[in-house]
């Protein structure tokens, strides 16, 4: 069943006097439950495509269908709830809120979204990811690798259908990005969500069912 499929999708940005074609002409097509990996060179358009995917920015032409929704023809009160409730975002740089507990960190979609947490899901999440006696601790506390799993907490707590996640390992040593990697991509398979993750590691590619290729933003595979 498809769940995200784009259609000459296409990003420019004005630098001064320059123009800088980011994404041109995309037209991929991606199944519930897949898990594909997106490979390219540095600036070949790879964080574009994910934040176009994701409704963090929005296209110069072209569209994206989400679940069977042309996203960028949507009211802003709808496309935010899409966000906030059916896409989850895992970063390099965890972008976790420092004056927050790992616990509040991670709930903070379900407040966003005006909802009560359900503390026994949060912890049995918590649990899986290995983080549970962590809950209560700061960023400042936690290792790399334990600020990572907090943001895929938070990322899979609403048990959205699309899982972004821009080099969620990067900023990890080798030990703990295999160990992070490995509870995430279970964690995702167990949530039957989709998941798109930009990488530049060839091992971590292989894991996927498909690899798209980009390179001066054009899109390959």
């Amino acid at each position: 069943m498809e769940l995200l499929r784009t259609k000459n999708l296409t990003k420019v940005y004005q630098q001064g006097k320059h123009t800088v074609n980011a994404l041109t002409d995309c037209n991929i097509r991606i199944e519930q439950g897949e898990f594909v990996a997106i490979m390219g060179p540095s600036g070949s358009g790879k964080s574009t495509l994910l934040h176009l995917l994701g409704a963090l920015d929005k296209p110069t032409d072209g569209n994206v269908w989400f679940d069977g929704k042309d996203m960028y023809s949507l009211p802003a009160e709808e496309l935010a709830r899409i966000r906030r409730q059916e896409i989850g975002q895992v970063f390099q740089d965890f972008q976790l809120i420092p004056i927050m507990s790992a616990y509040e960190n991670i709930i903070t979609p379900v407040l966003l979204d005006k909802q009560k947490p359900e503390k026994e899901y949060v912890e049995a999440l918590a649990e899986r990811l290995q983080i549970k006696d962590r809950l209560h601790h700061f960023p400042a506390e936690l290792s790399g690798g334990q600020k990572q799993r907090v943001a895929i907490a938070r990322a899979l707590l609403m048990q959205p259908k699309l899982i972004l996640a821009d080099e969620p390992t990067g900023n990890l040593d080798k030990e703990s990005a295999e160990e992070v990697l490995n509870l995430f991509i279970q964690a995702v398979k167990e949530a039957g969500s989709t998941l798109i993750m930009i990488t530049h590691d060839a091992a971590i590619a292989e894991r996927a069912g498909r690899v798209l290729r980009i390179d001066n933003g054009r899109v390959t595979g």
